[in-house]
């Protein structure tokens, strides 16, 4: 943690990714730069767990995804949907191939840590591994039980939480917005209450250029396209 400060400024304006050349972006959809990562470090002192893909997610559209030009900026890319598209059509017809046996089955290990999670509960090994799990003071200041992601040690039978330090004001107050926005959405959704739901979208990050026309427009839009998922009580958004 002393060195990051150094090194932080030594790569900030150029980038540094882990697994390659800091412009791979450009040619893989899911490499990024660290810039987020970084200037998140700048501004409250720590580190983020995650890519800069997925910490831009949870930030007001204006910090990293307003434009474009400020994503290249960033030095990060954004998921097309005509490639996820594409992904799942490949995705189906191999699967589809694989079941009739036209595809042979191939067994490898992927970058996914489930079979080590699996192996240490069962008792063959201890792992330490990010898990989503009901928060028991592993996050001090944050609501008891709410669902957190932090680091859990896995062992026979069991699951224990790593007790964190105390999170800065400022992140702590972006993560509990997320926190509370989620918590929100899941009472809506037991409650099958469009209006709360809608209430929890618009609070989202991702959605915070949107006025409350736009907002209403595209809610209504994404449950009129789900119709045929969403019970009956959750297919007519009548919100004022």
């Amino acid at each position: 943690m002393e060195l990051l400060p150094e090194f932080i400024s030594r790569y900030f304006n150029t980038g540094y990714y882990e697994e390659g050349p800091a412009d791979s972006y450009k040619t893989d959809m899911f490499a990024y730069a660290n810039r987020v990562k970084m200037d998140m470090f700048n501004r409250y002192g720590v580190l983020g767990a995650a890519g800069d893909r997925h910490l831009a997610e949870f930030m007001n559209n204006r910090w990293y995804l307003q434009s474009p030009e400020q994503v290249e900026f960033w030095k990060f890319r954004l998921t097309t949907v005509d490639f996820r598209i594409q992904q799942q059509k490949e995705r189906i017809e191999e699967s589809v191939a694989m079941a009739e046996g036209r595809k042979p089955v191939k067994v490898e290990k992927s970058t996914e840590e489930a079979v080590e999670l699996i192996k240490a509960l069962l008792g063959l090994e201890t792992r330490v591994s990010n898990v989503n799990i009901p928060n028991r003071g592993q996050m001090p200041d944050f609501p008891y039980g709410a669902i957190v992601e932090t680091n859990c040690v896995f062992s026979n039978d069991c699951i224990v939480p790593v007790t964190a330090s105390p999170l800065p004001e400022g992140p702590k107050s972006l993560v509990m917005r997320n926190l509370l926005n989620n918590e929100d959405l899941f009472y809506g959704i037991k409650e099958r209450n469009l209006n709360r739901i809608f209430g929890s979208f618009m609070n989202q990050p991702l959605c915070s250029l949107l006025n409350l026309d736009d907002g209403k427009k595209l809610f209504k839009k994404m449950i009129e396209n789900t119709q045929d998922y969403l019970p009956d009580e959750l297919k007519n958004f009548n919100y004022l």
